[in-house]
């Protein structure tokens, strides 16, 4: 008895231990995830002769609801986290269960667009050129980490899930920056605006803090 007591105890232990390394993780988290925001309605890469903000590129003269699923949810979806998150820090619990399935469905959406930016980039690998080539080979591995992220954040409860939750938008986000580095690969022109370049830097921070929470967790 005295034994199941002591293992009930260290397990306990355990779980409260994970969870503040959540919240540590996700609060750490808020900053890049509201830059991401941001870079929404910067000017981001070029196209067409000129660098658009993602948003003006979505709305332009003719709205494509295509091209809106395509890239609007990698800066929506960081938006709906960080608000979520940073009120739920507020009140001092972790989001309900409404709040998580709706943003659950967002990185969801996120993902769909990564598979589009997979895609893309397998396409444009038209040489045997190692920057595209590496991106190219890269979005899968981030595509399977934000799948697999999402299937054990289902599976979690409190700001554990929560924290995987965060990593899998992180990795699905990322796929994105392909496109800017290509941009700045591809040719000697400015080809990518403030936007773009604060989206890889905010992309960096969230993969560092994402990365040191499931650290912390498995040490």
């Amino acid at each position: 008895m005295g034994a199941a007591r002591i293992t009930g105890m260290r397990e306990e232990a355990s779980e409260g231990c994970e969870e503040r390394t959540a919240i540590r993780g996700v609060r750490a988290a808020l900053p890049p995830m509201g830059l991401l925001t941001v870079c929404f309605f910067l000017p981001f890469v070029r196209v067409c002769g000129e660098i658009p903000s993602a948003a003006k590129v979505i709305a332009g003269d003719s709205p494509n609801p295509l091209m809106a699923l395509w890239i609007a949810p990698r800066f929506v979806v960081g938006a709906l986290l960080a608000i979520v998150i940073g009120v739920a820090l507020v009140r001092g619990r972790a989001p309900g269960r409404a709040a998580f399935v709706a943003s659950f469905l967002g990185v969801l959406a996120a993902l769909g667009g990564a598979v589009t930016d997979s895609v893309m980039q397998l396409g444009e690998v038209t040489r045997l050129d190692r920057v595209e080539l590496t991106w190219a080979l890269c979005a899968p591995l981030l595509i399977v980490l934000g799948g697999a992220l999402l299937v054990v954040a289902w599976r979690r409860a409190g700001w554990t899930r929560w924290a995987r939750l965060v990593g899998a938008y992180a990795a699905v986000a990322a796929t994105l920056s392909g496109f800017i580095v290509s941009a700045v690969h591809s040719s000697s022109e400015t080809n990518v605006g403030v936007g773009g370049w604060i989206y890889v830097g905010a992309i960096a921070c969230l993969a560092v803090v994402c990365t040191a929470t499931l650290a912390r967790r498995r040490s």
